[in-house]
Parts: C-alpha cells; structure tokens; sequence
C-alpha cells in the first residue's frame, strides 16, 4: 500500500496553491492509495493523524518483514539441501533486498547526515546492475519508489529536527529583544 500525508496549518495555505485538496489530488497522481489529511502545525511530529499514519506503516512495515523472514528462511533450507532454482535464487535476492529497504527507512536519522541518502543509492544501483544481469534494462520501478519514499522520510526527519533548532533559536531571540525591549523602558 502506497500511503500519502496531505497537512496545512493555516487558512492561507489553502490560498497560496498549497490547498489540503490539491495536495491530496497530487498525491493521488503519484499512485497513493490511502491518504491521511490534517489541519495541524509542522512544527511538531506529535500531529495526530500523521502519528496514526507511522504507526500504521511500522504495523505494515514488521508484518511484511515477518512474512519475508519467513520466505526468506524456507528458500535458505532449500538451498542448504541443494534444491534451489535459478528462479528461486532471484527471489530470494529480491527478498533480502526488500527487507534491506524496509530496515534502511529506519536508518535515516539525522545524526547519520548523509550516510542513510547514500545507502538508499548503493541499493538502487545494486539492484540495476542485478536487473542488467538478468538482461533487463532497467530495474523495476518499484525499486525508484522505495528509494524516494526512503528519502522523504529521511528529509522529513532532517526537516523536522531543523526545524525545532529554529524554533528553540527564535524562541531565544525574542526573549532576547524583549530584555532588550524592557532594558530601554
């Protein structure tokens, strides 16, 4: 399931183009399935509806890394006893791949700078130049999707983390120029 999260937190969003409508519309044409909308600040990741949205995907996240671990291990034993196919094989290559891009999602913190964005390009190109063995020329599409999803939930973090610096800073500032302020009353 491909999930989207619209968000304003001002009437003059929805005047400047950046309307809950049109993003939800945008979302739709990139292929979200199921989307969350809320009238909330970003200031903060403690917004409700966008809360209820990661715990959906980490749900969604651990049930699918259950039942690839599962795979994963019945295809192990296959290929413990000898019997696994060259079709077998590929399957269970996209299989530790996926699992990896599950896992790299949680990866992405801000202390990692830029080590998670490089890890996401490191599995794309892998998984082309697998996609070139197999004689195709050019990995699925899916693949381009979870390295962007991977990515703005990286930025997300990132953004999220500046943007509670900058509000601490502004806080200062102001407590700043209202000492000021009352030193020259």
């Amino acid at each position: 399931m491909i999930y989207g999260y619209a968000r304003v937190s001002t009437a003059t969003q929805g005047r400047d183009g950046n309307s809950l409508e049109e993003q939800v519309a945008a979302l739709r044409s990139y292929g979200c399935q199921e989307i969350v909308q809320e009238a909330y600040s970003g200031k903060t990741m403690e917004r409700p509806a966008f809360q209820d949205l990661l715990a959906e995907q980490i749900q969604a996240d651990i049930d699918s890394l259950d039942s690839m671990d599962r795979e994963i291990t019945a295809l192990l034993k296959k290929r413990q006893n000898g019997y696994l196919t060259d079709d077998e094989k590929i399957r269970l290559q996209e299989f530790i791949d996926n699992r990896e891009a599950i896992i790299i999602r949680y990866k992405l913190q801000p202390d990692s700078e830029t080590e998670g964005f490089e890890t996401i390009l490191d599995k794309v190109e892998a998984e082309v130049a697998r996609a070139q063995a197999r004689g195709q020329q050019d990995a699925d599409l899916s693949v381009y999707q979870n390295a962007m999803v991977a990515a703005a939930q990286g930025m997300a973090t990132l953004n999220s983390e500046i943007d509670a610096q900058y509000d601490s800073e502004y806080a200062l500032i102001q407590l700043m120029e209202d000492g000021a302020e009352k030193e020259a009353a």
